[in-house]
């Protein structure tokens, strides 16, 4: 396949993959799909909240997230979230059946799976799934116990977890694991600026903050 365009001048970060496209144009299209289009700014921004939800959980970086997802406006923010949070992301083949999934889980040394509704009953007959360390996200579903992704993409991501993967920073020796948390700080704390630099004094009602106004992928 013939590429075009210039050389770059240095490795791309993977985690910041998305702040060219933000600085260039952030409310252009960055994902297109049959669900709606997502812009970079916003899919930069439901990526951060992501990450820092799925730490929020307990998992740290380094931790792998296996998923069991089709296609989807969801999958590629959760890749992009697992590469903020130092996450390694772990995609399963969507047609395994209950024991392939055991036996990736097992072998992969998983922390958390994330899966589409459509597989709940080969996650129900997983020996493994319901056991992980931190369980399993689901995707699609309607009713249930789990953690939903849907809700993890939209709601903002707590305060305690950015100040722990600060700390894993620190203890971290990988430079490829420092390099994500950084990135992953460096877009809290220009999050952070942006509120600190607001007025502070409104009229009419306080504005909501359930996320940004455009919906991801439903199923």
């Amino acid at each position: 396949m013939k590429l075009s365009g210039p050389p770059l001048d240095e490795p791309v970060d993977p985690c910041r993959l998305l702040e060219r496209g933000v600085q260039a144009g952030g409310r252009d299209p960055a994902l297109a799909s049959a669900d709606g289009n997502w812009s970079w700014r916003d899919l930069d921004a439901a990526s951060v909240r992501l990450a820092g939800n799925l730490l929020g959980l307990g998992l740290k970086p380094g931790d792998r997230v296996a998923s069991l997802m089709p296609n989807r406006d969801a999958l590629v923010i959760h890749y992009l979230a697992c590469l903020k949070a130092g996450l390694v992301a772990t995609p399963l083949n969507y047609r395994y059946t209950a024991r392939e999934i055991d036996h990736a889980l097992e072998v992969g040394k998983v922390s958390v799976l994330v899966s589409h509704a459509e597989r709940s009953a080969d996650i129900a007959a997983s020996k493994l799934a319901k056991g992980l360390r931190f369980g399993v996200i689901s995707y699609g579903a309607r009713e249930g116990s789990d953690p939903r992704l849907e809700a993890m993409i939209e709601r903002p991501s707590p305060g305690r977890p950015r100040s722990r993967i600060w700390a894993e920073s620190v203890r971290m020796r990988s430079p490829p694991w420092r390099a994500q948390v950084g990135c992953f700080r460096r877009a809290v704390e220009a999050k952070g600026a942006r509120r600190s630099s607001a007025p502070r004094t409104r009229t009419g009602p306080p504005r909501s903050r359930g996320g940004h106004s455009r919906g991801g992928a439903r199923t």
